[in-house]
């Protein structure tokens, strides 16, 4: 099995490329580091392909977006404004 804290930066990656985000600079890196290792290529294919942990995936990229110290995303949207009160 592979470290967590080794995986971090593929999972970012992978990540990435779920959502489309991904540089050509990262497509490399990506590519490099499946390259270099078969549990690699394993861990890859159990992140996009396993039913349900492109959506754990996503989730850890979500935590990731947050800053240090304080339980926010960074892009927060503005309140939502209600009509309560309103006729």
């Amino acid at each position: 099995m592979l470290d967590p804290q080794l995986i971090q930066r593929p999972a970012e990656l992978i990540l990435k490329e779920l959502r489309g985000e991904q540089t050509e600079a990262e497509a490399r890196e990506l590519q490099e580091w499946l390259s270099a290792d078969p549990q690699h290529r394993d861990f890859y294919n159990r992140m996009t392909s396993a039913p349900g942990l492109q959506s754990r995936l996503k989730q850890f990229g979500s935590r990731m977006s947050r800053p240090p110290g304080n339980g926010s995303p960074k892009n927060t949207f503005p309140p939502r404004r209600t009509t309560k009160g309103r006729r």
